[in-house]
């Protein structure tokens, strides 16, 4: 059987993955093997992002909600302070996982009460 192109490409630059779309597309006949592929990518991109991210926390011995603070505080710029509440109200964690995760409970952070 030749191969089916799902997604216009040159066929030097088929993968395992169009093959499976082949497949699915073949199987699934409402499946849109087009938007199917690109959130399999996606997601393929996600893991190798996830992976990169895993290696730099595991190297500054941060994790994600210490590693997103300080890179907020960073983009503030210089004297690098913010309220909980502001930090808070800028990034998607919600209150009460900032009080249980305090940064501040960290040899690298303290705790400045701001007026």
């Amino acid at each position: 059987m030749a191969r089916t192109r799902v997604v216009a490409t040159a066929a030097d630059e088929l993968d395992a993955l169009d093959d499976n779309l082949v497949v699915w597309a073949r199987e699934i006949p409402d499946l849109d093997p087009l938007t199917e592929g690109i959130v399999e990518r996606i997601q393929h991109l996600a893991h190798g992002f996830d992976a990169s991210m895993a290696e730099t926390l595991a190297t500054t011995k941060l994790d994600r909600r210490a590693f997103n603070t300080l890179g907020k505080l960073r983009s503030i710029g210089a004297p690098y302070r913010r309220s909980a509440g502001m930090l808070a109200s800028d990034s998607v964690i919600v209150w009460p996982v900032i009080v249980r995760a305090s940064p501040w409970k960290t040899p690298w952070a303290r705790r400045i009460f701001m007026t």
